[in-house]
């Protein structure tokens, strides 16, 4: 008999919390196998794992008819997991997966590049360092170089270093000189755990009577909402007519926090409208919600309503949004869903790809929590499948421009264009540096972005 605490259909809960009592017997002569407590246990962690995909999983209909169920319960459930999902996870309560990467235990993402003027080796170009990080206070800022980790010089093995490195790492720093690279003095860095600020301070651009904000938005975290709604209403008094939205380095999250700040970017769009629609199993099945009843699904009060929300709203016309290959999950899912109802202007790199939807099953029974994905995404249009990328409306190389400026600036290759477009002969895009316009060998943010979750949801 099973009792669950979550509706059938939609399943949105973030810890959806499913007891399943299962009871097994088995036969054998003794001493053929484990002592049959944890021979019970393992089955009935496995059956509540079989059973929770059999239900909810979008590749439902694909699983094994008699998997084998006296496997670990990491080795069951990735057994059962589809080949083409690399994004479920299973990990033992109460934890969560450790996330790994530079970003993570220094503040710091990073690219790695042919420079010209640098022969021995890749040249590491800081593209986002965090404030109160490990990498700022040794003194890094976004556009730096560097040339070496642990006193090598960088190729695929020292990127592998810095990406999984939990201990401290010394990077040795290199300034410009006549399109030359210089070694400095190297730096030492030591893990720092915490995360840095959801938003950026807004930067305004006025010209001509036409107020311009820019804004960078890092992540779609529930608990950053109340931060979210002051900033938009703080924007909304500065009389701002334009809007520049910065996620090329977000890493989604929260479905509902996306349509909190659709419905601060969008007036057309309205609390009755339909926000989403989801297409699951064939249990699951297909649906639609509007854009209050996704606002209702919120673990934070700020905003879950649209009454909260009105004080907020920009009385925009258009929105530009800049993003990379490292915009992700719920930052995609903002861009596809806007469409309906404003006009977005994407500039930058085509975006990572993850139309899919799940959330976190766990059962007082078991010891283990999975995340299953449950739905395919879409539009109030049913427009979707962005499992390539969304394509920008203008592609912009963050790196055609070296070095790096500060992403606020009208200098940032992908600020710029959005500012040349708001403000024609007063801004122009910014040219391409000769031998500096180049792609990345490899990108921290984007290792990120296929490690981060992809758009959690909730229960109503």
């Amino acid at each position: 008999m099973e009792k669950r605490t979550r509706k059938l259909k939609p399943p949105l809960s973030i810890r959806c919390l499913v007891i399943l009592v299962l009871l097994w017997t088995g036969c054998g002569r003794k001493g053929d196998l484990p002592a049959p407590a944890e021979r019970d246990s393992i089955h009935r962690y496995n059956q509540w794992i079989l059973d929770s995909m059999r239900r909810f999983y979008l590749w439902s209909e694909q699983l094994p008819a008699n998997p084998d169920v006296q496997l670990a319960p990491p080795a069951f459930f990735h057994a059962l997991r589809n080949p083409s999902d690399p994004f479920s996870w299973i990990v033992r309560q109460p934890g969560l997966p450790v996330p790994e990467g530079t970003f993570y235990h220094y503040g710091f993402h990073f690219a790695l590049i042919q420079h010209p003027g640098w022969t021995k080796g890749l040249t590491g170009v800081m593209l986002y360092v965090s404030s109160g990080s490990a990498a700022e206070r040794a003194g890094f800022s976004r556009g730096d170089y560097f040339l070496a980790v642990n006193g090598s010089p960088i190729r695929s093995r020292e990127a592998a270093v810095l990406q999984a490195s939990f201990g401290d790492v010394t990077i040795t720093p290199a300034k410009a000189e006549g399109g030359v690279l210089m070694e400095m003095t190297p730096r030492q860095l030591a893990p720092l755990p915490g995360g840095s600020a959801l938003l950026s301070s807004p930067v305004t651009f006025l010209h001509d009577g036409v107020r311009t904000i820019y804004l960078a938005y890092r992540s779609f975290q529930e608990y950053g909402d109340p931060s979210l709604l002051e900033t938009f209403r703080k924007i909304k008094n500065t009389g701002a007519q334009e809007l520049i939205l910065d996620l090329r380095y977000n890493d989604g999250g929260s479905v509902a926090t996306c349509a909190k700040l659709s419905a601060l970017l969008a007036p057309a769009l309205r609390g009755s409208d339909t926000y989403i629609k989801f297409e699951g199993n064939r249990l699951t099945g297909r649906f639609s919600r509007t854009l209050a009843e996704i606002l209702r699904t919120s673990g934070q009060a700020a905003g879950s309503t649209m009454e909260t929300l009105e004080a907020a709203r920009l009385p925009l016309r258009r929105v530009f949004i800049l993003t990379t290959r490292a915009t992700v999950s719920s930052a995609e899912l903002l861009i596809n869903n806007l469409k309906p109802w404003t006009e977005v202007i994407h500039i930058g790199d085509t975006t990572f790809g993850k139309d899919l939807a799940g959330f976190i099953l766990s059962s007082s029974q078991v010891p283990w929590k999975i995340q299953l994905i449950a739905y395919r995404l879409f539009n109030a249009r049913g427009e979707g499948a962005y499992h390539d990328g969304i394509l920008p409306t203008y592609i912009v190389n963050e790196l055609r421009h070296l070095p790096l400026a500060p992403m606020a600036a009208a200098e940032d290759a992908l600020t710029g264009k959005a500012l040349s477009l708001i403000y024609p002969g007063r801004y122009r895009s910014p040219p391409d540096a000769r031998n500096a316009s180049m792609k990345a060998v490899y990108s921290s943010p984007h290792i990120h972005a296929a490690g981060a979750s992809f758009p959690i949801i909730h229960q109503d």
